[in-house]
Formats: C-alpha cells, sequence, structure tokens
C-alpha cells in the first residue's frame, strides 16, 4: 500500500498532505473524466443547491438571490427549501431529473468551501455557467471557461448575466 499511487478526487486536501505523499499521489481524478453534453435550449436562469447546515449558513448567498428574484430571473431550488419568495423549490430529486433540470439552467451558484463538489461537477457536464466569489477566484483551478467570477456583495450588472 505504501508504495502504490493514492488518487484523490479533488485537491481539497493537498495543502494538509506532506511533499513525499503529493509526490506519489494524483489529483483532481474526478475532474479528468468529466464529459460535457450537448447544449439544448435553457428556460431556468438559475439552478441552486441550498443545504441547512450550520457551517455553510453564513456562506450562502441570500442577498444576491434576492437581488435576482427582483430582477426576475427564475431561481429553482433543489435539496432543502429556501425561504425566499418566488423562489422554486423543488426539494430532494432523483438524480435523473436533476441532470434534466441542470440541463435547462443557464447559472448556479458555488459553494465557496468546495467549488467543485459533486452538484457543481454535474452542471460543468451539463453546461451551466459557475458563478463564484470573486474573493474566491483562486479556487477555479480547472474547466475555467465555465466559471464566472463575481463580487456578489456588490454585484449589479444584471446585464452581464443575461447574455
Amino acid at each position: 500500500f505504501r508504495s502504490n499511487k493514492i488518487v484523490f478526487s479533488t485537491d481539497l486536501l493537498k495543502k494538509y498532505l506532506s511533499n513525499k505523499i503529493k509526490k506519489k499521489s494524483e489529483f483532481n481524478y474526478i475532474l479528468k473524466n468529466i464529459k460535457i453534453k450537448k447544449k439544448i435550449n435553457k428556460n431556468i436562469d438559475f439552478i441552486i443547491y441550498y443545504r441547512k447546515h450550520k457551517n455553510k449558513l453564513n456562506l450562502f448567498p441570500y442577498k444576491f438571490i434576492k437581488k435576482l428574484i427582483i430582477k426576475n430571473f427564475k431561481v429553482v431550488v433543489v435539496g432543502d427549501k429556501l425561504r425566499i419568495k418566488f423562489v422554486k423549490n423543488l426539494g430532494y430529486i432523483k438524480n435523473k431529473t436533476l441532470d434534466k433540470i441542470q440541463s435547462r439552467s443557464k447559472f448556479t451558484i458555488a459553494s465557496n468551501e468546495n467549488i467543485y463538489s459533486f452538484f457543481t461537477l454535474e452542471c460543468i457536464q451539463n453546461n451551466v455557467k459557475i458563478i463564484v466569489d470573486k474573493k474566491h477566484k483562486y479556487k477555479v483551478k480547472d474547466f475555467k471557461n465555465k466559471f464566472l467570477l463575481l463580487n456578489l456583495k456588490k454585484f449589479k450588472n444584471f446585464k452581464k448575466l443575461q447574455s
């Protein structure tokens, strides 16, 4: 086991590993196996995965989503119920249904603690643009053309999202 190559799905743990282990490891394995699907008609502006979790509550962009609603963007939420008026909550849905909804969506917002979550990877496969707060741009290493870096707290140019 000690002489074998160690495979990591992402590079989240890389900073905690010794150089010796890093040398015999392969990182971002899951990113190397993504296959981008064909684009189809996109009629949902935003699909957002929301999870009520004490570690994520301060990181979630509630105000940005409220601004999207005010600007008449169609926002669909999967996972836990997001209590914002005019957001369509779908709850927990089957993966096949989620895949169909993602393929019809234009944008999503990446979770700041892990911008390469399974949800985000599925969005990349389905040609969904992923919005990441600018202060986390250093985390964007792969599929850079699929990410849109914005300052979510000060963002005002909603025409940029409509094109």
